[in-house]
């Protein structure tokens, strides 16, 4: 079980803000801002273990933290021609899934998940869970 945490706020977060997070993820924290966003994530590291799989996610357009167990990833990679992982995360494809399919990607996943990205280019955060609520997110 990871951690996420996101603020819209002009207050900043800080790694102090984290801790509370730290039994949920105790194998690094990593806190990011994009635009005025921040994003921030401790991971408890199971699959995809090197430091390629730490996130946030993030490229030019967007930034994205899941706390996620995507049981059909090696298929959703399969579909998308120009990705290549660089871990074994299961969470890796999720960015490049948005890329290609926009908001309408989290209807490809199978598994369990709490996620939120924030596209830049639409100036758009989107948060999103599995159907079941199995991962929760407030």
């Amino acid at each position: 079980m990871c951690g996420i945490i996101v603020s819209t706020s002009t207050v900043p977060l800080d790694k102090d803000d984290l801790s509370m997070l730290h039994q949920r993820g105790p194998d690094m924290k990593e806190l990011k801002k994009h635009h005025l966003h921040q994003f921030g994530f401790t991971r408890l590291a199971i699959m995809g273990l090197s430091d390629a799989g730490n996130q946030p996610f993030f490229n030019d357009n967007a930034i994205l933290v899941a706390n996620a167990e995507i049981y059909n990833f090696e298929a959703l990679q399969r579909t998308l021609t120009h990705f290549n992982p660089e871990s074994h995360s299961d969470c890796e494809v999720l960015l490049p899934l948005f890329d290609e399919l926009g908001a309408e990607f989290v209807n490809y996943l199978d598994g369990e998940f709490a996620i939120v990205l924030y596209d830049a280019t639409k100036d758009m955060l989107l948060a999103a869970r599995d159907p079941i609520g199995i991962r929760p997110l407030f």
